[in-house]
């Protein structure tokens, strides 16, 4: 099949090339070659632990192979195809580099509208301020999408129409994903979106309405128990207004993103799971001729600790990079990290979720080595010495057991954080871009409440005394400032080299836990006693430089 494909697509390029004049309009390519050079510093690692060590460093070259392929019979109809291969490869990984179908789809175009079928572009997947023709300025490094969008390859059907009057209509159905249960193959077992858009454009502005509509059935995961209910499936509405309008050189841009779900178990008897989120964002854009400036904000909504309903549906969107290092993973390729995965791999590519797993990143992580927490009589455990010479309480992996009794946390996505950015370009020249962004990002609510010290901590038959006489800490909001600087060089028609650093002074949202030293412990009895307070550790700071090397054709 490998050598099949290789050979297709030698005969393609040839064929195009020598195709006649006449024919150009028939089949085009188009595409690009880029080679990268990334250096990323702590940009999930913000502190030290006994398992890993103070920083952590990753230079690496990728490159990857981008070829998008229209094929038109007619002005009615075309196929487009796009491949990459690799899609992105680090230099030395030795697997097969073969080139695979990013996207392909036909098109329909008649005085009706136009049809798209098949698995569509991750460029259509772009709306509010996007359908209105506008996206914000990023760096040279990320791509420029909108904030709620994740510009995602998916399998559907979608139509859509423009009028001469400025109105624009498109609705979409998609397969987001199917269930990969074999035994339970069945149509009502995916995950599908139903969608449409409207919009009406006046000359300098517009204004978008977007409404979406998941049904996913996906969410099935085996339990350790055959008996424990377990959530399997999922409905959620979303309502996505955007606006946008210019004056001259000034412009202001507004989008936003409500969300709200119900979630079902798969036994009767259990209450569904409301969950609910709000999002917006809004900057201000003044074009001065070589360049541009823009003032931003951006927040969405997030669940408290000790909240009885998640807040955390609506999120800024997958393909949504504004800096360097808050907002990197597009470039390593790393993809978003969940708490658990965080606590496995040691690191993140992703601040902003990073800080809203800190129970497990940089919390739990200090007991990970100590399985008991308290006694089964509800007793606390005896202290021990930890290598760095701090004791340490001995945490549980249970974690249901911690809460209520030393503390009380949430593990949350990339939701639940706020930001201001000023960012801008600048033509230095005809072939050389400067680019840079200053932004400042916090937390909406904290994700954890912990002990911090204690005194006197037992009844007289060892039982834990409730939390009367502990002092409690929450999470800091602050996840730090980041500044970013780039430049692109057009070194010749078909060939552009950018390179970008991002410095990101990390907060104390992302401080580390360390342990708890002993101050004195004593007694029997009713006499006995335990006094105890926390150590910790103050975030290391992130940085990145990219480099990209993009031979387009």
């Amino acid at each position: 099949m490998k050598r099949a494909l290789d050979m297709a697509l030698g005969a393609m390029v040839i064929a195009g090339s020598a195709a006649p004049a006449t024919a150009a309009s028939m089949v085009d390519f188009s595409g690009y070659y880029r080679a990268y050079f990334l250096n990323d510093t702590n940009l999930g690692k913000r502190g030290d632990n006994d398992s890993r060590t103070p920083s952590f460093t990753d230079s690496y070259f990728g490159h990857r192979l981008h070829l998008d392929v229209t094929f038109s019979p007619t002005d009615e109809l075309s196929v487009y195809w796009r491949l990459r291969g690799p899609n992105f490869q680090r230099w030395g990984d030795s697997s097969s580099m073969t080139a695979e179908t990013y996207h392909v789809y036909g098109q329909i175009k008649q005085d009706w509208g136009t049809v798209l079928v098949g698995r569509l572009d991750e460029d259509l997947d772009v709306y509010g301020l996007a359908t209105l023709g506008w996206a914000p300025e990023t760096n040279p490094i990320f791509t420029t999408v909108g904030p709620f969008e994740e510009a995602s390859v998916q399998d559907g059907i979608r139509y859509s129409r423009e009028w001469d009057n400025g109105f624009s209509l498109m609705a979409q159905y998609a397969k987001v994903s199917n269930n990969d249960n074999a035994a339970i193959w069945a149509s009502d077992q995916d995950y599908d979106r139903f969608q449409a858009e409207g919009a009406y454009q006046w000359d300098g502005g517009g204004v978008s309405l977007n409404l979406i509509y998941d049904r996913d059935a996906t969410l099935y995961s085996s339990p350790e128990d055959p008996e424990e209910p377990v959530i399997d499936k999922g409905n959620y509405f979303y309502v996505n207004p955007a606006f946008g309008q210019s004056w001259g050189d000034f412009g202001i841009h507004f989008e936003g993103l409500a969300g709200w779900g119900k979630e079902k178990y798969n036994v009767g008897g259990q209450p569904d799971v409301d969950l609910s989120g709000y999002g917006f964002y809004l900057d201000a854009d003044y074009n001065y001729g070589p360049g541009n400036v823009n003032l931003a904000g951006w927040w969405v909504s997030g669940s408290d600790f000790d909240a009885t309903e998640s807040k955390s549906l609506v999120n800024m969107g997958g393909n949504f990079f504004p800096l360097i290092v808050a907002y990197n993973e597009n470039a390593n390729g790393n993809g978003r990290y969940s708490a658990v995965d965080a606590e496995v791999l040691g690191y993140s590519a992703n601040a902003v979720s990073f800080a809203n797993n800190a129970y497990v990143n940089y919390i739990h992580v200090a007991y990970q080595h100590t399985p008991n927490y308290l006694n089964t009589d509800n007793s606390i455990g005896g202290l021990t010495s930890r290598a760095r010479g701090v004791n340490s309480l001995p945490f549980t992996q249970d974690l249901q057991r911690i809460e209520g009794n030393f503390g009380e946390f949430n593990l949350e996505t990339e939701a639940n954080h706020w930001a201001l950015a000023v960012s801008g370009n600048h033509a230095l020249t005809d072939e050389i871009s400067l680019h840079y962004a200053v932004a400042y990002l916090a937390l909406v609510n904290p994700n954890y409440r912990i002990a911090d010290s204690w005194t006197g901590l037992r009844n007289a038959d060892g039982t834990l005394i409730p939390d009367g006489r502990v002092t409690f800490i929450e999470q800091d909001k602050d996840l730090g400032w980041e500044i970013d600087l780039g430049f692109s060089f057009q070194l010749l028609d078909n060939l552009e080299f950018t390179t970008a650093f991002g410095y990101m002074f990390n907060g104390d949202a992302f401080k580390t836990l360390k342990g708890f030293n002993e101050t004195g412990s004593g007694g029997t009895g009713a006499d006995a006693y335990t006094n105890g307070q926390a150590v910790w550790e103050d975030p290391e700071d992130s940085y990145a430089w990219y480099n990209t090397l993009t031979f387009s054709f």
